[in-house]
């Protein structure tokens, strides 16, 4: 079943000098049958192309599109027309008719062929005034609350528009009412129910149905080009989901979406706030003094020191709208910013001035990330904002190291990574090994073999400021067996030096992390 997708441009063209309503036979049907006894047979006219109803005369021929109406015994028999109702009042059509892709309905009883007619008008006045209020909406204030609010009643059920930040954007009830959770996010529940199922459903551009418990919930994506905008779902809560039903809501959405893509539009204000400062920094866009001014005077002096977190979805959160997690982080930390980067979700984190960046990250911090994200990224701390894209730079980098270095923590701080990405960006088109000297690529490959450990003795020494007592202390050795080693290890490898010595420490340090990265 394809759906229906109007463009900006196609939704006011489309919507402009529009024809008068047309309905399907499922909808005459569900109408009809409210007040008369109905046998249908024949095919069903499914789409939305039926007009108004006419009297059955003596000669007169069958189109597509048509209702026609007459006595019983009196009509003849359609050949060979497709898309058309003919409604027989008083009796049943007869069963030697092959009506084909006709339908039919046979009205029992004796009735009153204006009535049958009449109200027949009055069905066609009720959807068309529907209509004409959905197109002066749209044209007028393109208010999504309000075309739900008018809709719901006519379909018997509820209603609902959730946007990409799932948020109930709006809802309407059968009797026209509003629902209390209108602007709310969707509960941690809804939301884990969401990521099971519905979420890798986000991609679909046709109807589905959403089961919850109970209910099946009739869903169509909105698109604005390939942006997801939300989701219009219908529920069968009140009343079961029929085909009449089912082609209303799909023509309802040709409105409804056309109405969210001007509100999109429209929402792209000039106002300056600290959110769309920072997406322009992080967008490597240029961004005046003003600017940057207005938007650090709205908030407090003890909050403009800040903490880039990245953060890429976690494998249950990866299907849900990146914007979704985005609007959690804003909510649950108040005056943090958080924004799609893709592939990333960059968080920037209000901290303390003063004090280690772990003390000044909230403790509940990393219950959210593991929640949503599993692990991230951290910055080390700033208060230029114009400096937000190279700490945003930290935090990915940081992510990026610890994954290749195959870590599993959940919040990883640059200050303990930056050695490793200076290590790993300092080689280029010379491979591990021939950065090394060769004799302490010797000592690796001696190490372990008959007892000895060359590389380990090196290394503690080093570390140790060559002090040998502490050295041989943490090595478990005697002093002299510590020297005998040592005089061995500078006979391979130069530590008369500062420069040397840093530079040995260098290859040690290089090597073991290649070695690291290559597990």
């Amino acid at each position: 079943m394809a759906c229906p997708s109007v463009t900006l441009t196609d939704g006011w063209n489309g919507f402009k000098g529009r024809a008068a309503m047309k309905l399907s036979s499922d909808i005459i049907y569900e109408n009809l049958s409210e007040k008369f006894e109905i046998i249908c047979s024949g095919k069903a006219v499914s789409t939305l192309i039926l007009e108004p109803p006419v009297f059955w005369y003596e000669g007169i021929e069958y189109q597509p599109g048509m209702i026609c109406i007459g006595r019983n015994g009196e009509m003849t028999e359609p050949a060979e027309i497709t898309n058309c109702l003919l409604i027989s009042v008083g009796g049943r059509m007869p069963r030697t008719w092959n009506p084909g892709n006709c339908c039919l309905f046979s009205i029992m009883g004796e009735t009153d062929l204006f009535q049958i007619f009449n109200f027949l008008q009055n069905t066609f006045n009720k959807y068309e005034n529907w209509c004409e209020k959905l197109r002066l909406i749209l044209h007028k204030t393109a208010d999504i609350g309000e075309m739900l609010r008018i809709t719901a009643p006519l379909l018997k059920d509820s209603i609902a528009f959730c946007n990409k930040h799932l948020e109930i954007m709006a809802q309407a009830d059968p009797d026209g009412g509003e629902s209390s959770t209108m602007g709310t996010i969707l509960s941690a529940d809804r939301v884990k129910i969401f990521s099971d199922t519905h979420a890798r459903n986000i991609a679909l551009r046709e109807p589905f149905i959403y089961h919850l418990g109970e209910k099946d919930i009739y869903c169509i994506n909105i698109y604005k080009q390939d942006s997801y905008q939300g989701i219009l779902t219908l529920s069968n809560a009140h009343t079961p989901q029929t085909p009449g039903k089912v082609t209303l809501f799909e023509y309802f959405f040709r409105y409804f979406s056309a109405a969210v893509e001007i509100r999109t539009e429209s929402g792209k204000s000039s106002l300056v706030t600290l959110k769309t400062v920072f997406r322009d920094i992080l967008n490597c866009m240029s961004v005046s003094d003003s600017r940057i001014k207005n938007a650090m005077d709205t908030i407090p002096s003890d909050k403009k020191c800040w903490v880039c977190l990245a953060a890429r979805p976690s494998s249950s959160m990866k299907s849900l709208p990146m914007e979704y997690l985005c609007m959690q982080m804003e909510t649950t930390f108040p005056g943090s910013q958080a924004l799609v980067l893709e592939p990333y979700v960059a968080i920037l984190m209000p901290v303390k001035r003063t004090g280690e960046i772990l003390d000044a990250i909230p403790e509940k911090m990393e219950t959210v990330v593991h929640e949503f994200f599993g692990c991230a990224g951290a910055s080390s701390r700033f208060q230029d904002i114009r400096k937000a894209r190279l700490h945003f730079r930290q935090a990915a980098v940081a992510l990026e190291m610890a994954h290749s270095l195959g870590r599993k923590e959940i919040l990883y701080y640059f200050q303990n990574y930056a050695l490793y990405y200076g290590l790993s960006n300092s080689v280029r088109e010379l491979s591990v090994e021939y950065m090394l000297p060769e004799g302490l690529l010797e000592l690796r490959k001696e190490e372990g073999q008959n007892g000895y450990d060359g590389w380990k003795t090196l290394k503690v020494y080093l570390d140790n400021e060559m002090n040998g007592t502490q050295t041989a202390r943490d090595l478990y050795i005697h002093r002299t067996t510590l020297q005998n080693r040592l005089r061995r290890i500078e006979q391979m490898v130069d530590l008369t030096t500062a420069e040397s010595r840093m530079y040995i420490r260098y290859c040690m340090y290089l090597l073991e992390m290649h070695e690291e990265m290559q597990k």
